[in-house]
């Protein structure tokens, strides 16, 4: 038996290591109003309400890919089951065997309480070698902790009860789906790679019974009991009115159920007005608050507030300094009214870089546009790529129209359809940004270049999702199709990591390919956590149409860009800015002139460096009294084709890099040589375990919507082995030429850094 709540970082985890690709996932945090997904809604984390029926719990439910108070469920997971097992003395209990269950408490017995709160759950326990607990708790988005089954335990039988305590237990439907406590085991949070091939990831529960005394009316009567106040909030931006971020706690450190705000963000296929920002695993975003809970609000809101001394927090993403203060309500206040100024820190748009995030899911009708382009402009995303999400079987987030009919512009901030698919765990997820229409051939899902074919026709940009993560295998789909010029930019920050090994290959092969940032909302985190910042002749964020919208996407794909989650960059050479390219020949020396600046409402600045062919070849580290700038002025001689970079890093979680300026020989070439043989072989090994890889549908994220996936590789692996032996060719071509040439020069990486 085990009391409390004890978070995930201060267990003994079996030195658990909290997978990459889910480490930063966030929760959705909603009062409960009676909605939940329909027959005919999408349900993309393939949620299911159980015929599990237990006293003072309204739903249990299971989901394909769930996560909730900072526990959920990857590896190995399976499909839910219903089971009859025989109890102790021979009785049949209904059971269910799951990775994760999630609990509804019914509304009427206990909501936005404030106890301790003990539950018992019978499992079975020759088939449940773990059990892993989240729950919805009063000051913290991740009350979670590790449930131990004592296998010495004086109960007789299979059927076991074991118990834990939830302790400050809010139950304000917060979790998956609108429920307020999980259950999950700790295999299935593990690495696959670290499970042994019969472990065992799933439970067997039997029974839950809720053995605390809660008085739920108690609580509602001394509530309404108390002489309230009515606060109204409203914010602003250089004089006008503006929609923010909002985080507003009381003095004991607990997160206001917002009413009315107005503006909703769905989450999953959940509507809600309450999100968390995830702090699991280190680095994660800075939030000036221990309750990590917020929502999204219109410039002007009210709200009803007992007497109590209130902290709240506003903000409007990196380019904006944090407001926060504290204010007051007094017993017999009529009302309060408060002006919150939100202060530019730095404003990039007049210096015509414009935000963007290339990778976030949201369904969209044409109705729900105002509502949703306010809440983009709250973090300040000019240009927010919403992505329906594509399997072999449907779509998901699916967009009311493509094109310039579902292109919508208000105020500077821009809403534009695009597609994420094909995607397989088998070659890697891809990207298509700006599409005129959505291109529909299951029997083609496995031939990328045939989608991306017909989305290059519309001048769409193609890229890669996910790249650098362990997931989805975007290496062996990068490998195929690069050498067919198909590809315009790989996804290298998310979820607050920069991940650039992959990208740097292929720069160093020389390729044009662009970075790109993107936050991979709701999977990740919120919208615009990371962003791709592009270059335009545009001044003025009113001036931003939909001509302009386009010309973002083609400064994009030019790599006129750079990807940050925080710091400003900005680099040129011989006067050239990002994306540009220098022939070697008449640039003999390169006069470099680099700089970052930081928002320090959030990090401090630790070191910039300068990246070339893929090497730091100088590095400057930040004092105190460089203060929220760092700069340098550097020369290098340059007789050899290659690439050049800038990367910044804060002392805490902040990483920003550069799109690449391009050194290119008299034949137009910027690789680095004397690493292409190398980086050749790399390629063709990966194109020869593209060929022979099996399939296994279990690694797809939505494994629950693969009936036919099998049968669709089958017919399209003749075919797509022709495209891997095209691929293997142009590499093998591009290997001998160069050995040919019999010219791999090299230019010196040694690190200079600054005295």
């Amino acid at each position: 038996m085990i009391e409390g709540s004890i978070l995930l970082n201060h267990m003994r985890f079996y030195q658990i290591s909290i997978l990459a690709f889910l480490m930063s996932l966030s929760d959705c945090a909603v009062a409960h109003d009676g909605e939940h997904h329909g027959k005919n809604a999408s349900n993309p984390r393939g949620v299911e309400v159980l015929d599990f029926h237990v006293p003072n719990i309204d739903r249990v439910i299971s989901a394909g890919y769930p996560v909730s108070f900072g526990v959920y469920a990857f590896s190995k997971r399976e499909k839910t089951e219903l089971l009859t097992i025989d109890d102790n003395i021979g009785n049949p209990k209904h059971c269910v065997k799951a990775n994760f269950l999630a609990f509804d408490v019914n509304d009427d017995y206990a909501f936005d309480i404030n106890e301790d709160v003990s539950v018992k759950f019978l499992i079975d326990r020759l088939q449940t070698k773990s059990l892993v607990y989240g729950f919805d708790q009063h000051g913290s988005e991740k009350a979670n902790g590790l449930i131990e089954i004592d296998e010495k335990t004086d109960q007789q039988g299979n059927l076991v009860w074991v118990s834990v305590t939830f302790n400050k237990a809010r139950f304000a439907n917060r979790g998956i789906s609108n429920t307020d406590f999980v259950l999950t085991t700790n295999e299935t949070m593990l690495y696959e790679a670290s499970l042994a091939k019969h472990s065992h990831t799933t439970f067997v529960l039997c029974d839950v019974a809720i053995i605390s005394n809660i008085n739920n009316n108690s609580h509602r009567e001394t509530t309404n009991s108390v002489q309230k106040s009515k606060v109204n909030f409203n914010f602003i931006d250089d004089n006008r009115a503006t929609p923010v971020r909002f985080g507003l706690y009381d003095s004991k450190g607990s997160a206001v159920l917002l009413k009315n705000t107005e503006l909703s963000l769905p989450f999953y296929e959940d509507k809600s007005q309450q999100h968390s920002l995830p702090a699991y695993s280190p680095p994660y975003q800075f939030w000036p608050h221990d309750n990590r809970y917020y929502s999204y609000v219109d410039s002007h809101f009210s709200q009803v507030l007992e007497p109590d001394t209130y902290t709240l927090i506003a903000t409007k993403g990196p380019e904006y300094r944090i407001n926060k203060k504290q204010f007051i309500v007094k017993e017999n206040q009529a009302s309060v009214n408060l002006t919150i100024k939100m202060d530019r820190w730095m404003d990039l748009p007049s210096m015509g870089w414009y935000s963007g995030d290339v990778h976030i899911h949201i369904e969209r009708e044409e109705k729900d546009n105002e509502n949703l382009v306010k809440v983009l402009e709250a973090e300040d995303i000019h240009f927010s790529n919403l992505l329906e999400m594509s399997t072999n079987e449907t779509d998901h987030y699916k967009q009311y129209s493509f094109g310039e009919a579902g292109i919508f512009t208000e105020q500077g901030y821009s809403l534009v359809p695009g597609i994420e698919g094909p995607r397989t765990a088998h070659r890697g997820h891809s990207i298509a940004l700006n599409v005129k229409e959505s291109f529909k051939q299951p029997d083609s899902f496995f031939l990328y270049h045939k989608y991306f074919d017909f989305y290059k026709q519309q001048k769409a940009l193609i890229g890669y999702a996910h790249v650098g993560s362990k997931e989805f295998n975007a290496s062996l789909g990068l490998a195929l199709d690069m050498p067919f010029g198909l590809i315009d930019f790989v996804e290298v920050m998310q979820n607050q990591r920069l991940r650039t090994k992959f990208w740097y290959e292929f720069l160093n092969l020389g390729y044009k390919l662009a970075p790109a940032a993107g936050s991979d909302y709701p999977y990740f985190e919120q919208p615009g956590a990371v962003r791709s910042y592009v270059k335009m002749p545009v001044n003025n964020t009113s001036n931003v149409k939909n001509d302009t919208v386009h010309a973002w996407y083609q400064q994009l794909k030019n790599g006129n860009t750079y990807v940050s989650n925080l710091p400003y960059l900005a680099l040129s050479v011989n006067g050239k800015g990002i994306g540009s390219r220098l022939d070697v020949e008449t640039n003999p020396l390169l006069n470099i002139t680099a700089r970052i600046a930081i928002n320090s409402d959030y990090d401090t600045l630790s070191t910039l460096e300068l990246i070339h062919c893929g090497k730091v070849i100088k590095q400057v580290k930040a004092t105190e009294k460089d203060g929220e700038v760092l700069s340098f002025q550097y020369q290098i001689p340059n007789d050899a084709s290659g690439w050049l970079a800038l990367r910044g890093k804060g002392n805490d979680y902040a990483l920003a890099h550069t799109g690449a300026i391009y050194l290119e020989d008299n034949k137009g070439s910027s690789s680095c040589k004397n690493q292409v043989p190398e980086l050749i072989d790399i390629m063709l090994a990966r194109l020869e375990t593209l060929k022979h890889i099996k399939l296994d549908v279990n690694k797809e994220l939505e494994f629950w919507e693969t009936t036919q996936l099998e049968q669709t590789f089958g017919k399209q692996k003749d075919e797509l082995e022709n495209r891997l032996d095209l691929a293997k060719h142009i590499y093998q071509k591009m290997k001998a030429d160069l050995l040919s040439s019999n010219n791999i020069p090299a230019l010196s990486t040694s690190v200079q850094k600054r005295d």
